[in-house]
């Protein structure tokens, strides 16, 4: 799982990369990403498979309802790699290819997440005997609700100063 997880996160970032660099007119950066990303992806790909397979060993309750009820997640996750890997080769849109890999993350995350149900912790803690008491439960959605106030209009700052502010991506500022 670790070495999934590595690999994950340099397909995101490499995609990610590609977008910035063709913004920056960076041919030497835009090529390699593309080459890294494009080397990436294959071996994802497999070692997600792998972990699926291997669940089925692992909790075969939590496999066949990822085969059975929520394949069409993990359908649609691969349909969104295929796609961003036809963006990349052949080099188009690569703001819409890193918003299909969000997606494509998106939807294996959730497909995974909601096949586990209804056990959070297999075969421990389900979600229909887990409580919280009101007071933490509140505490809980203020704390989430006031991060994401936080956090949504910082990051919009830091991408409308950096990422999408043409003079400092060329290096001019």
């Amino acid at each position: 799982m670790l070495g999934q997880s590595r690999i994950l996160s340099l397909y995101i970032s490499t995609d990610f990369l590609i977008f910035y660099a063709h913004k920056a007119n960076d041919k030497p950066a835009y090529n390699l990403t593309i080459q890294w990303h494009i080397f990436l992806g294959p071996p994802m790909i497999v070692i997600s498979l792998f972990v699926f397979l291997s669940l089925r060993i692992q909790n075969a309750d939590h496999f066949n309802n990822a085969v059975f009820n929520y394949w069409w997640m993990f359908a649609l996750s691969f349909v969104f790699f295929l796609i961003v890997g036809a963006l990349t080769i052949f080099k188009k849109n690569h703001g819409l290819a890193f918003i299909i890999v969000i997606l494509q993350m998106l939807f294996a995350f959730f497909g995974y997440g909601m096949s586990k149900l209804p056990y959070l912790l297999h075969p421990f803690v389900k979600i229909t005997s887990s409580h919280v008491n009101p007071e933490m439960g509140l505490a809980l959605v203020i704390a989430f609700t006031l991060g994401l106030l936080l956090i949504v209009p910082s990051l919009i700052l830091l991408l409308r100063l950096f990422v999408f502010d043409k003079s400092y991506v060329e290096g001019k500022r």
